[in-house]
């Protein structure tokens, strides 16, 4: 987890899991940390105009638009693995 997340459990409010972003190219970037104990997992997916779920990933999120990037929280993105599927 970064500071950032630390800060936010320290605060009380909701911790952030990562962040997503659109590129210039409309390509949406998934920044996900996530940390149990001493076992830390970082994943990092990229869905192009192209993928199947590009829509549902921005939905879930009330859109981007290109070079905007939003804080994630949990409850917004429980990608099930055909979700995933095809990600980079």
């Amino acid at each position: 987890m970064n500071n950032e997340t630390n800060k936010l459990h320290s605060e009380g409010e909701r911790p952030s899991i990562g962040v997503i972003y659109m590129m210039a190219d409309r390509t949406v970037v998934v920044r996900i940390s996530l940390q149990e104990g001493d076992r830390v997992g970082d994943v990092m997916l990229t869905f192009p105009p192209s993928h199947e779920n590009y829509k549902n990933v921005l939905k879930r999120v009330g859109g981007l638009k290109p070079d905007e990037g939003k804080t994630l929280y949990e409850w917004e993105m429980k990608f099930s693995d055909a979700e995933c599927r095809g990600a980079k």
